[in-house]
């Protein structure tokens, strides 16, 4: 799991530790046995899975879908094979070629190449550096453009654990009416008392428009989503080809 940085401590983030021979220690400090974040069913996905594949009602991926919606207040959401693969088909669903794209140097390097394959205009960004991404979007909106902006960023960076400011993104993001997109693969169960993480613990999940993440890792479960703020842009990628 990644290092807590400067960032989560200043926010008093409870955070889970990996399990180890001693178990799972939780915010309080306290050892559980033999139990992991997965263990603790957080989308109360196990008994329900279990009578998913005992009966024809309800369909499992529609089940978890559903829970993944609870789970991260947003009202929609759509499964894939892995993490990976979310990337891979939600970008190009998104993007058009005259939209502009700041991409945070951190980020799944399925990121960059799918931003490229797009087409779309792609400028990098140092990791988890707001100063940098305000400039590149007040310079871009001195520019005579057609498309849209978009910032991509991990929550938190898979190599290097750079955690991002999300609250402070997510107003940046609102005030030039740019489209966030955040990879939550490597918080996302691991950190906040609810596991929303590091949105959770920073009060902005309300704030982000696209959520992609890996479930392997933390949920015990194969594959990956994609959690939408507008309903609209899931239609978008549900109808585009595969």
């Amino acid at each position: 799991m990644p290092r807590p940085s400067a960032l989560l401590l200043r926010h008093a983030v409870p955070i889970w530790s990996s399990p180890d021979r001693g178990g799972m220690r939780g915010p309080s400090g306290h050892r559980a046995p033999g139990r992991n974040f997965a263990a603790l069913d957080p989308l109360l996905l196990s008994r329900d899975l279990v009578s998913a594949r005992l009966s024809a009602d309800p369909d499992p991926a529609a089940l978890l879908t559903e829970r993944l919606a609870r789970f991260l207040s947003m009202p929609a959401v759509l499964s894939f094979a892995s993490g990976a693969m979310a990337i891979r088909h939600v970008l190009p669903a998104l993007l058009d070629p005259t939209d502009e794209v700041i991409i945070d140097a951190g980020a799944d390097p399925a990121m960059f190449e799918t931003v490229r394959h797009a087409e779309a205009r792609l400028h990098r960004s140092p990791p988890g550096s707001l100063d940098a991404v305000e400039r590149r979007l007040q310079r871009l909106a001195r520019q005579p453009r057609t498309g849209r902006l978009f910032v991509m960023l991990p929550a938190i960076a898979r190599l290097t654990s750079v955690a991002a400011d999300l609250a402070d993104f997510c107003t940046l993001c609102a005030a030039h009416g740019a489209i966030l997109v955040v990879d939550a693969s490597q918080d996302l169960g691991m950190i906040g008392q609810a596991g929303q993480g590091l949105a959770e613990v920073q009060g902005c999940l309300a704030g982000i428009d696209v959520i992609l993440g890996d479930m392997a890792g933390t949920f015990a479960v194969p594959g990956g989503f994609a959690a939408f703020r507008d309903p609209a842009l899931a239609d978008r990628v549900r109808a585009h080809p595969l």
